[in-house]
């Protein structure tokens, strides 16, 4: 891995740190903050090793994400896939001015987070 991928891990791990202390605290939209942005750092990580490049949107870090883990087994495939609903959910926890998550939703978030960025460890070790 190269520096700054190792970088986006121990920031992505003090993201996940920090969604926890949130769930713990019960905010809830906070808490899917943080996971999702977990969940950025190492797919843009990801991303920037496979292809050489770092999306300039969300979106786009979406896209090219699930390009290059497209081939994987289904189970990683489903794992690899929350990145779009988490961006999804983040949005709404972020700019809707009705609070609409409870802290089970935040803590399947987190849970989600937690798979999704020891998913990209794996990929990146192998």
């Amino acid at each position: 891995m190269t520096p700054a991928t190792t970088l986006a891990f121990v920031r992505a791990v003090e993201s996940l740190a920090m969604a926890r202390a949130n769930l713990a605290a019960n905010r809830p939209e906070t808490t899917i903050h943080d996971a999702y942005y977990a969940m950025f750092r190492v797919a843009r990580a990801f991303v920037a090793e496979r292809a050489g490049a770092r999306p300039k949107t969300h979106r786009g870090l979406g896209i090219a994400f699930g390009q290059l883990t497209r081939d994987l087994p289904a189970e990683e495939r489903r794992i690899a896939r929350r990145l779009g609903v988490a961006l999804d959910r983040r949005v709404m926890a972020d700019y809707d001015d009705v609070a609409s998550f409870d802290l089970s939703h935040a803590a399947v978030a987190l849970d989600e987070a937690d798979a999704f960025v020891e998913l990209c460890r794996r990929l990146m070790a192998g």
